[in-house]
């Protein structure tokens, strides 16, 4: 990771002499910049469905289990208040989860314009309202090797461009396992070259200019491995840094441009935070019991096609609630599940979702057009805070007034040590 330009010049230039960088540059100039605003607002009651149910990996009401052991998970939710801007999610089942709760969330406060296309090419698409920003929130499920190593084809492109989708501001990357050239014996061997190839792929096929990433937690189906997936979370936090301290030199001839914004979401630690919480609730020792423990493999549904199954071992500390079973035994739940998720991988939107959900927004604001936090150093602050706040389990109300959810400026005063929040 240190000798970035090293493996920059051998790794990401190599691809991109035919790619679409300078159809872009002039596109950029355009463009509107991105603006995403939100506001955390008080779930009146935490048991309550507050989230729409979303076509994908519900968990119907096995939340209330949760929302009795978790309190301060459960009972707030975001308001999309400005959205500008493209934006895409590119990743695997989880991402696609992702983009169905902001969808859903932006249905229910009825900002969506009902006219625009679900879908454009490969892409779901979820278009704002202009009166509230004009944005669109997308999602793709993978991208192929084609169109991964050597860019859109001009049809593509073409189709896209008439949508209004290109070029995608800012990409929401979640390490897709086993899409994007990578397979289950990949999981805890990855290397800094996949993250150079995909930040200037994203760029040139897709021209954007903002990034954020996010770790893969230790239940991602590709291999029920922790210390794994550990080890690329770790190199995956290394890489952000160390790219934003030490960008790689641009090329002389102007093809490859550094990501303006590169930031990440540690999902990874939020899953930790839930899986830990959730093991004192059930029994299970700390330490790597709470991410071992399992239950015996069986059939797990793969999206809603009942002839599509998988058999998967599932962390009891997720996917059980109040009591746990002997390890590796049981095929169930002894007293019913968490409601944090209801297949050891996939996430119960009316728990995790509003944590997730608001966390990416809380970035996206970050790197906002209207953020008070321009500067590098301060747009990296404000990353933190976002993480501070979202991937843990801490309350996001005001000190003094426990029913006031805080606003993204309180977070940064009270990171800053300010106790009056």
């Amino acid at each position: 990771i240190s000798n970035f330009n090293s493996i920059y010049s051998q790794n990401a230039t190599r691809r991109l002499a035919n790619h679409q960088h300078h159809f872009y540059t002039h596109m950029k100039d355009h463009l509107q910049p991105l603006d995403v605003r939100f506001t955390l607002l008080e779930r009146q009651d935490p048991q309550s469905a507050s989230l729409e149910q979303v076509p994908y990996h519900s968990c119907g009401e096995t939340f209330k289990v949760a929302a009795e052991t978790f309190p301060t998970a459960t009972n707030f939710d975001p308001r999309i208040d400005h959205f500008r801007g493209n934006v895409l999610i590119a990743g695997d089942s989880v991402g696609r989860q992702l983009y169905f709760w902001l969808s859903a969330r932006a249905k229910r406060q009825g900002i969506v314009d009902e006219t625009a296309p679900p879908r454009v090419d490969h892409f779901l698409m979820t278009k704002i309202l202009d009166a509230y920003g004009g944005g669109r929130i997308m999602f793709m499920a993978h991208i192929s090797s084609d169109e991964f190593h050597y860019g859109l084809g001009r049809d593509q492109r073409n189709s896209m461009l008439r949508a209004g989708i290109l070029p995608i501001q800012t990409m929401i990357f979640r390490t897709a396992w086993p899409h994007f050239q990578l397979r289950g014996e990949d999981v805890g061997a990855l290397k800094p070259n996949f993250y150079f190839d995909l930040l200037h792929q994203a760029q040139n096929t897709y021209g954007v200019e903002n990034m954020i990433m996010l770790t893969t937690p230790h239940n991602n189906n590709a291999a029920l491995n922790p210390v794994a997936f550990r080890k690329d979370g770790q190199m995956l936090r290394e890489f952000v840094i160390h790219y934003n301290k030490q960008p790689p030199s641009s090329s002389s001839d102007g093809n490859v441009k550094n990501i303006k914004n590169l930031l990440l979401f540690d999902l990874e630690q939020l899953t930790n935070k839930l899986a830990e919480r959730n093991a004192r609730t059930l029994g299970i020792p700390e330490g790597e019991p709470t991410f071992a423990r399992t239950l015996k493999g069986f059939n797990v549904l793969v999206g809603r096609n009942p002839d599509r199954r998988m058999t998967m071992k599932m962390s009891q500390a997720l996917v059980c609630g109040y009591e746990a079973g002997p390890d590796g035994q049981v095929e169930a739940c002894p007293k019913g599940p968490s409601g944090l998720s209801a297949d050891g991988t996939h996430w119960c939107q009316h728990t995790v979702g509003p944590r997730f959900m608001s966390g990416i927004l809380c970035l996206l604001s970050c790197m906002s057009s209207s953020s008070p936090y321009q500067t590098k150093d301060d747009i990296h602050s404000c990353e933190m805070v976002c993480n501070h706040q979202f991937a843990s389990l801490m309350s996001v109300f005001h000190r003094h007034e426990p029913h006031r959810p805080l606003t993204l400026e309180e977070m940064m005063q009270r990171a800053k040590g300010n106790t009056n929040y």
